[in-house]
């Protein structure tokens, strides 16, 4: 593995044991504690705790000069940090300057809040803070009270001032510094455990490598469950930490370097990272294009981190070529981050601007608002494309930020606003349409109901150019409304073409209760056995004749309506295959014989039919004659013989139907 080496200043070491004499140190916050490790040269310290990182930096410094250290093949990011004590100092300022303002039972309050919080470990430097503008602010409140009371009580010297924010704060500090000790104390128990487990990997690394008998493959398999064993346990006691890291590696190396003496396995072990490190150079790529310098700065550490710690080598003649690719991305994204600071305030400059200038647009699409559906559609398409290019703009500090979010924020509420009352006046309109169409086919029902309503042909044609003119609702409902409204119109101008306008009130009703009698024939239900099918048949034409009679005109076209229905419902049928051809025969007499179909439709169906299967088998008589020399087993002549004899079964069936058709005196 290539190597590298760090050489930390000496003002930086002297900075950070300048912060650790002040007992600042503790007070910085964990990502910040990182960067001065990094500084000062410390390795493999991404995944220590905040107490177990300190006690490294401590023990770092502590050395008067810094030495040389050598790292991986990999070159970690030299990312221009702002100085720790300069970090420090912000962070208190900034909470100075949020809590000054407070009065001291919010100050106390706060205190209780942060405290109680899940992550109050991490906020130790703001509890500080708190805890010093308190005591700060309530000796001038004590010292106010005094005076007051020694002008008002001369002759008793003695003053006690002890408000209840002020006990309610003590015990919180109390309540604070038992939560910590706990914490620590609860942290070692597991520290230690984690250590014991610990050691026990590494004797399990040691066991692997003895084993020689085993196979190299199972070894590694074996080997990568140790290592995600080892990742997966916790931190150890800080002052044992440094020696059993150095150890695990010793041991780890020593495995790949008895692994390598497999080549079919080195090579495994060669490909698997050799496709790895291709994801991560393509990761790497993709950071370059990234407006946020600071986002794509922090990834790239992370992929140097997966690069360096979790994979291993690759065939020597591709490490230089994927590791100058590394580097290439890298250093477009190092010397982005180097211009941003050259250029920091310039680049912030620009930003603010952008997304200045977004908001003017996304104003503006409130400015004016669309009248339709289609438009509105189109302008949140537009709207949430201003409101994504807004939060891909590049860093902003918070104090120009806050601002900019607190308009974005605004902007878009206005617009969701607007948004929901037009739908809101939409909805309204729509349910007023929705009226005004239902109304329409009220007017149109009672017209078909009245005496008089063949006088009404022109009020249906002008409820028809009032319906065309009422204008869009929802699709669905419309589909439904149209399908009534369109139902009734047909059934108006019907009756004008058919001659309904002849039928008296009693007939009205009459051809109502038939109509309704031909649409309830679809769900009727019909047995599979041919006798009680034809029994059932029998009912419903009974029915049908009992409902009672029109004029002669209506009449038929209602007769023909409902020979249509009866037979298509039979036919289609699925249940009914078996029978289908003889109950179709059969209803179809029984219609003829109750005079609803006059067509003598039955006769002329029957004799064509007969006529087309003579000729038939007329011909398959013939084409019989080319094989009488042949044997009678010859397949041909059998399929030949076969469909002979099923012609004249269905010409006997025929036969035998108009016998039955000839008995009901019908031909």
């Amino acid at each position: 593995m290539e190597k590298k080496t760090i050489n930390p200043s000496a003002g930086t070491i002297k900075e950070v044991q300048k912060m650790i004499n002040k007992k600042k140190l503790k007070s910085l916050k964990l990502n910040e504690l990182k960067n001065l490790a990094k500084k000062i040269g410390i390795k493999g310290f991404s995944k220590l705790k905040k107490d177990l990182l300190l006690d490294l930096i401590e023990k770092t410094t502590s050395k008067e000069t810094s030495s040389k250290k050598t790292t991986s093949e990999e070159d970690d990011q030299s990312n221009t940090k702002p100085k720790s004590k300069k970090i420090l100092s912000d962070l208190s300022e900034n909470n100075t300057s949020k809590y000054e303002k407070l009065g001291l039972e919010k100050i106390a309050n706060k205190l209780e809040e942060i405290i109680q919080s899940s992550n109050w470990m991490y906020k130790n430097l703001e509890i500080q803070d708190l805890i010093k503008i308190f005591k700060e602010k309530f000796q001038r409140e004590f010292k106010k009270a005094e005076k007051k009371y020694l002008i008002d009580n001369s002759e008793n010297k003695k003053f006690k001032y002890n408000p209840e924010y002020k006990s309610k704060f003590d015990k919180k500090i109390i309540e604070y510094r038992d939560k910590k000790r706990k914490y620590y104390k609860e942290l070692d128990h597991i520290q230690n455990k984690n250590y014991d487990k610990k050691l026990e990997i590494i004797e399990n690394i040691k066991k692997l490598i003895d084993k020689n008998k085993k196979k190299f493959e199972e070894k590694y398999k074996e080997f990568k469950k140790i290592q995600e064993s080892w990742h997966s346990t916790g931190s150890v006691p800080r002052s044992k930490d440094h020696n059993m890291w150095q150890t695990y590696k010793h041991h780890v190396e020593r495995f790949y370097d008895f692994l390598h003496l497999n080549r079919e396995l080195r090579d495994i072990d060669y490909k698997h990272n050799y496709e790895e490190k291709l994801k991560i150079i393509e990761k790497a790529e993709s950071l370059t294009q990234e407006n946020d310098i600071i986002k794509s700065s922090r990834n790239i550490n992370i992929l140097h981190k997966k690069w360096k710690n979790e994979l291993g080598p690759v065939a020597k003649e591709h490490r230089q070529i994927l590791w100058k690719k590394f580097q290439i991305a890298t250093k477009t994204i190092q010397n982005k981050r180097k211009e941003f600071q050259k250029n920091a305030l310039r680049v912030i400059k620009t930003n603010i601007n952008t997304r200045n200038e977004i908001l003017i647009k996304m104003k503006s699409c409130i400015n004016e608002n669309p009248n339709n559906h289609i438009d509105w559609q189109n302008k949140i398409v537009d709207f949430n494309k201003l409101r994504e290019d807004f939060k891909k703009i590049g860093y902003i500090p918070n104090k120009d930020a806050k601002s900019l979010w607190k308009n974005f924020r605004d902007i878009s509420k206005s617009f969701m606003i607007s948004k929901n009352e037009f739908y809101k006046k939409q909805k309204t309109e729509h349910k007023t349409k929705i009226i005004q169409k239902t109304e329409l086919i009220k007017i149109i029902k009672q017209y078909i109901e009245r005496d008089d309503w063949e006088e009404k042909i022109d009020e249906v044609k002008k409820i028809q150019i009032k319906w065309k003119s009422i204008g869009f609702i929802p699709r669905k409902i419309d589909n439904k409304l149209w399908k009534e409204f369109s139902n009734l119109n047909s059934i108006y101008f019907q009756r004008i073409k058919s001659g309904y306008n002849k039928l008296n009130k009693d007939e009205t009703e009459l051809y109502k209760l038939k109509n309704e009698y031909i649409n309830e024939l679809n769900k009727l239900k019909i047995s599979k056995n041919l006798e009680g099918a034809i029994k059932k048949i029998q009912t419903i034409i009974k029915n049908w004749n009992e409902i009672g009679q029109v004029n002669i005109k209506v009449n038929e076209k209602l007769n023909q309506s409902f020979k249509k229905s009866l037979i298509n419902t039979i036919e289609n049928n699925k249940s009914l295959n078996k029978i289908k051809e003889d109950l179709i025969f059969e209803s179809k007499l029984i219609l003829t014989e109750n005079k609803i179909d006059v067509t003598n439709s039955l006769q002329e169906e029957f004799i064509k039919k007969e006529k087309n299967l003579k000729s038939e088998l007329n011909q398959l008589e013939n084409n019989l004659d080319f094989f009488t020399n042949s044997s009678s087993n010859n397949p041909i002549v059998k399929d030949v013989e076969k469909k002979i004899r099923a012609i004249k079964n269905q010409i006997d069936s025929i036969k035998e139907k108009k016998k039955k058709l000839s008995k009901s005196k019908i031909s």
